[in-house]
């Protein structure tokens, strides 16, 4: 347990130093990362199941919600590239 606290100091000497900021910036995207991961799936499923119902018209709606995950998806994977 000292060891974990004293790899904590030397990672995150203070709350208001910059490591702490990124630290907190890093966490929420990946947060929000998974979350976006977790809607892919769903949305996935939900393109699989207009297949599968040969619902042309809804399987053009989802590939466009498809379409519109693209821009935050690639945001957060910037971001965390980024940090």
């Amino acid at each position: 347990m000292r060891r974990i606290k004293k790899l904590i100091k030397v990672v995150v000497p203070t709350v208001a130093c910059s490591e702490f900021g990124i630290l907190m910036i890093l966490s929420v995207l990946l947060v929000l990362r998974t979350m976006l991961s977790i809607w892919l799936a769903d949305v996935n499923g939900r393109i699989v199941k207009t297949i599968v119902n040969k619902d042309f018209g809804m399987f053009v709606k989802r590939i466009m919600g498809l379409f519109m995950f693209a821009i935050p998806s690639s945001t957060i994977n910037s971001g965390l590239d980024y940090f």
